[in-house]
């Protein structure tokens, strides 16, 4: 995969812009109040997945606060002829910042990261985000 920088996350903005951020909110407003998650592919295809976090068996983890993505929508859409390229999912009553929970876990290499904040099924904002060792990156995408 491309090294990620800003000239690759720059590409990545213009795709989601163009061809990927409305399945997006759709998927995100139609989710709500949980949390919606999935991928963008290279072709700037959106797939959706299950969130499944409630599996944990962890009270503290709902749909509400949380996203686990379900291991058949990630087998499906890494079989595909379209690489995977972001991971995007959604804060309910929320901003589009990582959160502390999505800085610890969300570390994958050659992955960007998309996070839509939804206030009341209403869009307020969406950001991208990669690593650069660890130095967290982002850039805020066009609603």
């Amino acid at each position: 995969m491309t090294a990620l920088d800003l000239n690759r996350a720059t590409q990545i903005k213009a795709l989601i812009e163009s061809s990927s951020i409305r399945s997006v909110i759709l998927y995100a407003q139609g989710a709500y109040p949980g949390e919606c998650c999935g991928f963008v592919l290279e072709s700037g295809a959106v797939f959706p997945a299950r969130n499944v976090i409630e599996s944990l068996y962890d009270n503290s983890l709902t749909t509400k606060n949380a996203f686990l993505i379900d291991d058949e929508s990630w087998k499906i859409a890494s079989n595909g002829a379209s690489p995977i390229i972001c991971i995007y999912h959604s804060h309910t009553n929320g901003d589009s910042n990582m959160s502390e929970a999505d800085r610890l876990t969300l570390r994958w290499s050659g992955l960007f990261y998309m996070i839509i904040g939804l206030i009341d099924r209403n869009p307020i904002s969406a950001k991208i985000f990669w690593w650069e060792s660890d130095d967290l990156k982002e850039l805020v995408i066009q609603l």
